[in-house]
């Protein structure tokens, strides 16, 4: 048995898999006298793609070339190069999520683009990050705020998915929380810890009155508070604030979906034989008055007949009587 095909095999797979969670390394960067060219093959190559959704997807593509540029230049310390190409990769996500909104495409096909491009967020997230951590003072601010929208606009998709498949859309959700909370363990950043609370609490709004998913929501916060706690041991007194402060959002997220669960148990049910006894008492009720009420207004008619009839004999006995007298 030949080992060399196999373990060559493997490796290949191995690629590929890794490929799929990282961005694609760029031999051409904007410090290149090529990158002109580069961009300019692009943006042909965009414009020759007339299938909306082969459109969609080269952007897709585009948009991580921008940020795996922007990776690269920053881990050779040229930060001011990386800044412009976070921009542009902002852009790029833009005019995607503006395309996607546009098309003409089938529910299945936007759902097909929309989970593609929402699987890609958290990758993004974590690059967006590394940057973060390496450049100065004077671009992470910026560069702060955009990867901030990386995560809004996956909301933002995962809401559009929700409204033709709830259920899928949460199964999408549930996988980059997932994503998200392995990566609450390895960070104190403020601002990061934020970003990660805000996604957690987006899910409440995707699982909508879904009892079922409400759960699973309460299970991923227990989850999410759990790792925060075991964290805020980890850290300086003078660190621990923002743990603190996400817990406690965490706990009121959690508690909301309690209450909401709790209230479903005290409501009574009505089942449909008892709702169908109440209609029927109800309308013979309306019926029986509806009865007295033609029974009333007959008993008046007849009423009305006997003093008219008594009325007449009366007229007849007066009349007989002046006969009488004359």
């Amino acid at each position: 048995m030949n080992v060399i095909p196999i373990a060559l095999g493997l490796l290949l797979v191995m690629t590929a898999v890794i490929a799929q969670e990282d961005l694609p390394k760029q031999s051409i960067l904007p410090d290149n006298p090529l990158y002109g060219l580069k961009t300019l093959f692009e943006n042909v190559q965009l414009a020759l793609t007339f299938s909306q959704q082969a459109r969609i997807e080269k952007q897709l593509e585009l948009a991580e070339r921008r940020l795996a540029e922007a990776q690269q230049l920053v881990d050779e310390n040229k930060t001011e190069l990386a800044q412009k190409l976070t921009e542009r990769y902002q852009e790029r996500i833009g005019n995607l999520t503006e395309l996607l909104n546009r098309t003409n495409l089938t529910d299945e096909q936007k759902q097909t683009l929309t989970e593609k491009i929402a699987n890609r967020t958290v990758v993004q997230y974590e690059h967006m990050s590394e940057i973060i951590d390496k450049v100065n003072d004077s671009a992470k601010e910026m560069i702060i705020r955009v990867r901030e929208n990386i995560l809004n606009r996956s909301q933002e998709l995962l809401d559009k998915l929700a409204e033709t498949n709830r259920t899928h859309a949460f199964d999408v959700f549930g996988r980059l929380n997932n994503k998200l909370l392995e990566r609450l363990n390895k960070t104190n950043d403020s601002n990061e810890i934020d970003d990660i609370g805000n996604f957690s609490e987006h899910g409440i709004r995707i699982a909508g009155n879904d009892s079922r998913l409400q759960e699973l929501i309460a299970n991923a916060t227990q989850r999410h508070i759990d790792i925060l706690r075991e964290k805020i041991g980890e850290l300086p007194p003078n660190a621990q604030t923002a743990i603190i402060k996400a817990i406690g959002d965490a706990e009121r997220i959690r508690e909301r979906l309690l209450n909401r669960t709790e209230d479903r148990l005290e409501r009574p049910i009505i089942n449909s034989n008892e709702s169908e006894t109440q209609d029927n008492i109800q309308t013979n009720t309306t019926t029986t008055n509806n009865t007295v009420t033609n029974n009333t207004s007959t008993n008046n008619t007849v009423t009305n007949t006997t003093m008219t009839n008594t009325t007449s004999t009366n007229n007849t006995s007066s009349n007989e009587t002046l006969n009488q007298t004359g």
